[in-house]
């Protein structure tokens, strides 16, 4: 990208290249509040991006500096302001980043053709430590922020899978097989690597390949759970997950944000290669390393 640098996949723009004000454009109107364990920051009115963008930070430091660990920011009602560009994008994650990574998780209510389908910001964003999400109303804001994201869904008209927790040798082992909605697997999972962690156990083999009823997760929602799981086991938990094919992103990008977010993890097709990664042995087989940052 000409008048920028890359980090991996994702540009570093410098900072000269972005005003700390905007000039001629009339304000509109911002509050913060922290309602129980969540700081809330609401912009609206006529606004420009980069001081928009600016007050976000404060409010992720504000947030940081009252002792609260999650914040919700609502932009849904601001005007003046376009989509911004993916370059744009980049930079205004990097800019959240540096105010809030490993303190502060962001869930940004916007409207629709704010979200970008990709969700290369909020990766980038996950690359740099920062997590964060986008969704379209404050109730999903809030359920994710709460860790209530899909915990109370249940299936209905079929039975509920299984779930099988074991230790073995040095190695924990996580199954689940069975009809599963994927936001009950994943918050599974996050418990399976706390356990883990728990027991004094720092390797997890997890194994989903005899699980129905879960379609292969979209980018957003492979952020999403990478987040979850990075939550809880960044540092101290390295996982193995064993998958069909079918639920493995080619470029690994989700996995790559997991680590760079302090979270060592990777996904094969068979136990074998699995085991290999977890006890650090060589001859993985068919298994595709995850790409480099």
């Amino acid at each position: 990208m000409a008048g920028g640098t890359f980090a991996g996949a994702f540009p570093v723009l410098p900072s000269a290249r972005v005003p700390r004000f905007a000039v001629g454009c009339p304000m509109g109107q911002s509050s913060f509040e922290v309602v129980g364990d969540i700081a809330c920051f609401s912009v609206s009115g006529e606004q420009d991006l980069v001081g928009g963008v600016h007050q976000i930070t404060d409010a992720i430091l504000r947030t940081k500096t009252r002792g609260v660990d999650k914040l919700l920011v609502d932009i849904t009602r601001i005007s003046g302001v376009e989509p911004p560009s993916v370059e744009m994008r980049f930079w205004l994650m990097g800019e959240w980043a540096k105010a809030g990574r490993g303190s502060v998780r962001l869930a940004l209510v916007t409207r629709p053709e704010f979200i970008s389908e990709d969700r290369f910001g909020v990766a980038f964003g996950m690359n740099q430590g920062f997590i964060s999400n986008l969704f379209e109303t404050r109730e999903r804001a809030l359920e994710w922020l709460s860790g209530r994201d899909g915990v109370r869904r249940r299936l209905v008209g079929s039975e509920a899978g299984e779930a099988l927790f074991e230790v073995i040798g040095e190695v924990a082992r996580f199954r689940l097989t069975g009809e599963h909605v994927l936001e009950d697997g994943v918050h599974q999972i996050a418990d399976a690597i706390t356990r883990t962690k728990k027991s004094g156990y720092d390797k997890l083999l997890v194994d989903i390949t005899a699980i129905t009823g879960v379609e292969p997760p979209g980018v957003d929602r492979r952020y999403w759970l990478m987040g979850e799981w990075a939550r809880a086991g960044r540092g101290s938990v390295r996982v193995a997950m064993v998958a069909r094919p079918e639920f493995i992103e080619p470029d690994r990008y989700a996995v790559i944000a997991g680590m760079n977010a302090g979270f060592t993890n990777n996904v094969f097709e068979t136990e074998a290669e699995a085991m290999d990664c977890l006890l650090g042995r060589r001859g993985t087989g068919s298994s595709k390393p995850a790409p480099t940052a």
